[in-house]
């Protein structure tokens, strides 16, 4: 795959988070994985001018720096990034899209519904950028 198909995994469980970055990595993504929000900023910061990022797949409920404050981000730099919101809160996932989240994937979640959303979503990227 392409620059274009990579993946930003934002997730502190860490076992959700491998399981994730796995699973995308054997369907031939590129991943970055980051624990915290503040690590997903810090990727991104470095990323802006790149834009290589399809897709980044966001917890919502990370500690210290939360994944509203990573779409904020994403609003505030002008980031055309498309972001699926992870959570097991309704509440939580309300708050993703209110705040600029493309998707929802509520928790838990299939693998299938993973693949189908990330696919969909970097197809679309793949066009944009074409």
């Amino acid at each position: 795959m392409s620059e274009s198909h990579a993946v930003l995994v934002v997730e502190d469980d860490r076992p959700i988070r491998e399981l994730i970055v796995d699973l995308l990595r054997e369907e031939g993504y590129a991943v970055e994985e980051a624990e915290t929000g503040a690590e997903a900023l810090a990727l991104l910061d470095r990323d802006r001018a790149l834009h290589r990022f399809c897709l980044i797949l966001l917890d919502v409920n990370l500690p210290q720096v939360d994944g509203l404050a990573v779409l904020r981000y994403l609003a505030d730099h002008n980031l055309p990034v498309p972001v699926i919101a992870m959570s097991a809160s309704a509440t939580q996932l309300t708050n993703a899209v209110a705040v600029g989240a493309r998707e929802v994937l509520p928790k838990p979640f299939g693998l299938e519904q993973l693949l189908t959303l990330v696919a969909q979503n970097c197809r679309h990227r793949t066009r944009l950028l074409s």
